[in-house]
């Protein structure tokens, strides 16, 4: 974790995050902080990414992905997580084979392809991985939490 004289934070991983933001904020203000980043972090999925997941599984080639889109969820932690897959589906005329006995096996041959999900395997992705790598979503998402953490800074940061 870096802060740079414009105040922009180079986020590096989770640990250095915490790292960080006890360093920058008051002990009495750092539970807080933190629910506001949980907070941030929850609405940044909800609001960037689960729209553009249903989208793109929609417009997906694999005819499982479609199904998928519409389970994921959005979670409230420190970086900003969406399962897929964290519901049941309706998979009523897909053939379930040994890898595809659960739900999860299911979710993954979406995203990866193989005989038992109606498309080839491939190891780049068929939804999740092709949207959130190399498209423009990847910037919002970085700069929407790199926002999240300066406004926390400003609210509750101890040099500012």
């Amino acid at each position: 974790m870096a802060r740079t004289a414009k105040s922009s934070v180079t986020i590096t991983g989770v640990k250095e995050l915490q790292a960080f933001l006890k360093d920058q904020i008051c002990e009495k203000d750092l539970r807080e902080a933190t629910g506001a980043l949980r907070a941030g972090s929850k609405k940044i999925a909800t609001d960037l990414l689960l729209p553009e997941l249903v989208r793109a599984g929609n417009a997906s080639s694999s005819p499982l992905a479609g199904r998928f889109g519409y389970t994921a969820s959005a979670f409230a932690d420190r970086i900003v997580i969406v399962k897929v897959g964290a519901k049941n589906p309706k998979l009523s005329n897909f053939r379930r084979g040994k890898d595809a006995k659960y739900r999860t096996g299911m979710a993954w041959g979406s995203e990866m392809g193989g005989s038992h999900y109606g498309t080839p395997r491939t190891a780049s992705g068929y939804w999740v991985r092709p949207l959130v790598t190399g498209t423009p979503l990847f910037n919002k998402v970085q700069d929407a939490y790199r926002e999240v953490i300066a406004d926390i800074l400003r609210r509750y940061g101890r040099y500012t």
